[in-house]
């Protein structure tokens, strides 16, 4: 806070520019007249303050609306300081310093009125205050710090002119004039002291509370609910510290070893493996700023994907003998997959279907091959627009023979197997006719 000394000191007497305003106010008034009479006391201003030691310099001016002549006087504290015999023109304005010769008045601490009174106008006058209390005003960064950020402080006591000013500023027992960059070693609130003092005994204090806090806290938020292999995961992260405060900050995903850069707020992504596991899957989401640590750890949820289908059967199968086809379907991590049902369709060698089923995974599908036409036939299974085909044959039933004899027969349609008997009982009864004439002519 600057009053009307500083301006005063700064201003007045280095080119003497108020002065020079005033003449310009006087000429103006000139021309324009003066309507009426008036003392103004522009310092020391009416309830300003000023320091132990300070000066306050006497400025303002009287305007005259007649002619007139009588004694003009300054009283300070109902004393009066000077007393001179004035002669005022009509629409003139008159300046205290070329009335009086007293420029300025020192007191001490108390309350004080400084009057101008002259026998034309009357009088005027101005209370101010002197004390011996600085003022102290400073600057700080913030006083909520992360710990290991740095206290950055600036002190001055309102009195910048004075040479001899003194400003201390104390962080836990260390000393520092005027400016502190501290840093603190451990969380906790504390107290920065400010003392202030000049040449002329004028003191002023000031206590700041500081809190420290190691604490970070991290949100974080996948973008959905489920996700396939090698799907990208995108997570909406903030970062702030234990004030709610968004902090800059280096984040890790732990799982993945990889850093990311976000400025209080973002999203980040990264990729699954194309072999994660499926089910829930633990992220640890760390912020991290200088030494100040925060986690979170959240579950995304990955699916069980069929990536691998086997249709298998046998390569042939005689007319009559049930077909059977099995599925293996496994997953991501080579896992077998049970619960997934999918079209079947076999067809023949013209694409004509002879079945439209569903088989499921680990499961298997008995085809009876008794009413289908010999030829080649081909079995297909479709999941995600894919398709998995087996091929095998049906050729017709036949007897088969070892040196020992007949050995059986192998299975066909029912009148496959009348033939078949049919001619066996003929065979054995043309071999015993012939046994019968053997014995027969040897009689």
């Amino acid at each position: 806070m600057r009053n009307d000394l500083d301006i005063r000191k700064d201003n007045c007497y280095k080119g003497n520019v108020p002065y020079q305003i005033m003449k310009n106010l006087l000429a103006l008034l000139l021309v324009i007249g003066i309507a009426t009479a008036s003392i103004n006391i522009f310092s020391p201003k009416n309830g300003s303050v000023y320091y132990i030691g300070d000066s306050a310099q006497i400025i303002g001016n009287i305007e005259s609306d007649r002619d007139c002549s009588g004694p003009a006087s300054i009283i300070f504290d109902g004393k009066i300081l000077e007393q001179v015999d004035s002669a005022f023109n009509k629409g003139s304005a008159y300046t205290f310093d070329s009335i009086f010769n007293t420029r300025s008045i020192k007191a001490e601490k108390r309350n004080h009125e400084l009057k101008i009174s002259t026998q034309c106008f009357g009088d005027t006058s101005s209370k101010f205050f002197v004390t011996d209390v600085l003022e102290i005003n400073y600057e700080i960064n913030r006083n909520q710090l992360l710990l290991g950020e740095p206290l950055i402080i600036t002190a001055y006591a309102v009195k910048k002119d004075r040479v001899n000013n003194i400003t201390k500023i104390t962080i836990e027992g260390n000393d520092f004039i005027d400016s502190a960059n501290y840093k603190f070693s451990v969380p906790g609130n504390y107290t920065v002291v400010i003392n202030a003092q000049d040449q002329f005994g004028n003191k002023g204090s000031l206590n700041l509370s500081v809190e420290v806090s190691n604490l970070l806290i991290v949100t974080a938020k996948a973008d959905k609910n489920l996700y396939n292999p090698s799907d990208k995961v995108w997570l909406e992260l903030t970062v702030t510290d234990g004030f709610g405060r968004e902090r800059s900050a280096t984040v890790k995903i732990s799982e993945i070893n990889r850093f990311y850069q976000i400025n209080g707020h973002g999203s980040i992504s990264f990729d699954l493996a194309a072999n994660i596991k499926p089910g829930p899957t633990p992220i640890s989401v760390i912020a991290s700023v200088n030494s100040n640590r925060g986690e979170k750890d959240l579950d995304i949820n990955i699916a069980k994907v069929p990536t691998y289908f086997n249709l298998s059967s046998k390569d042939s199968y005689l007319k009559g003998e049930t077909a059977l086809l099995t599925l293996d379907v496994k997953d991501q991590v080579n896992e077998s997959v049970a619960n997934l049902v999918v079209p079947l369709i076999i067809s023949d060698a013209n694409g004509a279907i002879v079945v439209n089923a569903q088989i499921s995974g680990g499961g298997s599908y008995p085809l009876n091959t008794a009413n289908l036409n010999s030829g080649a036939y081909t079995a297909k299974v479709f999941y995600n627009s894919k398709e998995y085909a087996k091929q095998f044959t049906i050729s017709p039933a036949s007897i088969s023979q070892t040196p020992t004899g007949i050995t059986g027969l192998v299975t066909g349609d029912t009148g496959t197997w009348s033939l078949a008997i049919g001619a066996l009982a003929l065979i054995i009864g043309v071999i015993r006719y012939l046994q019968g004439k053997r014995i027969e002519a040897k009689l």
